[in-house]
């Protein structure tokens, strides 16, 4: 639980601190073709230690093979991390209206909220208060980031 570094099951067992029943637990994954091991810990600043496991018959590892399973471990901890945190916090956007899309789609080309009130026959006020609300709706800063999100969406076409 302290260990920082990589280790193999063989390397534990050479601990005195290594106790009956933790040998035990080895003895009966051993049992169902788990013989061997390698431990990858993950420490996190705010999440505490979290450790990938690699089993199977065998795992005479060389220092190649170690870091390479050490960097596999890592790109997958914060995979897992990643997708187990996506969507928790955030509900999907809601949908856009249509005149919203007409304002988004016109900012996409280049357009101006004046130039966009002239050619939709609204105020400039108005054409602003539409990109606005996209904004607000897709949790974005900019007008460019509010495109994306929306062409991501499938709200408007590129």
């Amino acid at each position: 639980m302290r260990a920082t570094e990589p280790y193999s099951w063989t390397e534990v067992l050479e601990f005195p601190d290594y106790t009956k029943a933790q040998r035990r637990v080895r003895q009966e994954a051993a049992e169902f073709g788990l013989r061997e091991g390698y431990v990858a810990p993950i420490v996190g600043l705010r999440t505490g230690t979290a450790i990938v496991q690699f089993a199977g018959l065998a795992a005479d590892l060389g220092t190649h093979a170690r870091a390479e399973l050490r960097l596999a471990a890592i790109y997958a901890h914060a995979r897992i991390r990643a997708l187990s945190t996506t969507g928790r916090h955030a509900p999907p956007p809601a949908p856009l209206t249509l005149r919203e899309r007409e304002c988004l789609q016109w900012v996409a080309v280049g357009k101006s909220d004046w130039e966009i009130g002239e050619i939709l026959s609204i105020s400039e006020k108005t054409a602003n208060f539409h990109v606005e609300q996209v904004k607000r709706k897709y949790n974005v800063a900019t007008r460019v980031q509010a495109v994306v999100q929306a062409i991501r969406a499938g709200a408007i076409q590129p």
